[in-house]
This record gives structure tokens, C-alpha cells and sequence, in this order.
């Protein structure tokens, strides 16, 4: 028996229009040309936006979110904004945690990557660069101390340096602390997908 085929952005519409009925104010735009994807990349775009909006419909604050995809010479761009809810994390490990471990797989299973970050919120945050403030969603998103050095172009030292700094503003005893304020305090959620052409 045919099994149907996996949804990708063709799809895009009909997936917006569903949230909408829903209650979900979307407010949505494309940046770049519009091409078609790879194979993998395509219902993986799909699924993101999927579970990007899902969560800003169960812990947004307003039930309003901004969603644009952008086209680039040799990636795709995914930026989900909404904002949060102040309060604890959902109990028992289900909602917005798993819905953000479950896009940072397939951006990973296509050679990309999620990246969380905060507005100010808490009592530190204003007191971040915009490097901390960069490191601090590369954190959220899952890389490591070697994968931050390696985005940004730093040495492995330095990017532990800016994690710690980190922790010290925002008052975080570890890393994992640090990962929950930079989520239960979130205003943004941008997830970068990357691919090749051709793949």
C-alpha cells in the first residue's frame, strides 16, 4: 500500500492556516528566492516550522508569533519569535524542552543547527554582550564549548570564558541552570537550518 509522501513547504499554507483556525496570529514573511529543497532538507523544514509554531501556541504569551523563512546562497534560515510566558518549565520533562530537542535533531540530521535566545528578562540578562547574548542561544541550542569556538571563530578557551561570564551574570550555578533561564526567560527562538544545493 502507497504511503504518502512526507509534507514539505509546498505545504506551508495549509499548515499556517490550521494554526490560524487555532487561534494562532501568524505574522509571516519570506526573505530570498524560494527554491526547492533537498530531499531531506525539505520535510525537515516543514517539521521545524511545525514544532517551532506548536510550542509558541502552547507557551506563547499572546498567541501571536513571527515566522520567516530566508533563502540564502546555499542555506535556509528558519526565525520562529514569540513571546513567553514567565514560570517554571512544564512538569515532568514534557512541552517546550522536548519540542526544542526534537527540532535541534532534525536541524543536526541535515548538517544544521538551533540556537535559543533570550530577550532581557531576567535580572542579568540586560547586563550581557551581544556575544554572550550570542553564545547564550548557541548554549541553548545544544553545541558545546568546541562547537561555539568553532561557529565563532574563537579558540575553545575564549568560548569557555564567555560561557563562564555568562553563568556569573545571570547568576547560573551550571551549565545545565544555565540552558533552563535561557529558556523560561526566552522572548526568541531562531533555529538556522543549513544545507547545500544539490544534496
Amino acid at each position: 500500500m502507497p504511503t504518502e509522501p512526507l509534507p514539505g513547504l509546498s505545504r506551508l499554507g495549509q499548515l499556517l492556516e490550521s494554526f490560524t483556525s487555532a487561534g494562532l496570529a501568524i505574522r509571516q514573511r519570506t526573505a530570498g528566492r524560494p527554491r526547492p529543497l533537498p530531499p531531506a532538507t525539505d520535510p525537515a523544514a516543514y517539521r521545524i516550522i511545525q514544532e517551532g509554531l506548536t510550542n509558541a501556541h502552547k507557551h506563547g504569551r499572546d498567541h501571536e508569533v513571527r515566522l520567516l523563512p530566508a533563502y540564502g546562497p546555499g542555506a535556509l534560515d528558519i526565525t520562529v519569535r514569540n513571546a513567553m510566558r514567565a514560570g517554571p518549565a512544564p512538569a515532568g520533562g514534557t512541552g517546550l524542552g522536548l519540542g526544542l530537542t526534537g527540532m535541534r535533531e532534525r536541524a543536526r540530521a541535515t548538517g544544521g543547527f538551533l540556537s535559543a535566545v533570550a530577550r532581557p528578562a531576567h535580572p542579568g540578562m540586560d547586563r550581557l554582550t551581544k556575544r554572550e547574548r550570542e553564545v547564550l542561544g548557541l548554549v541553548a541550542g545544544g553545541l558545546s564549548n568546541d562547537d561555539i569556538a568553532r561557529r565563532l571563530y574563537v579558540s575553545p578557551h575564549t568560548a569557555k570564558t564567555h560561557v563562564n561570564r555568562i553563568m556569573t551574570k545571570l547568576g547560573a550555578r551550571d551549565r545545565a541552570q544555565l540552558v533552563v533561564v535561557a529558556y523560561q526567560t526566552g522572548f526568541t527562538r531562531f533555529c538556522r537550518h543549513l544545507w547545500r544545493p544539490g544534496v
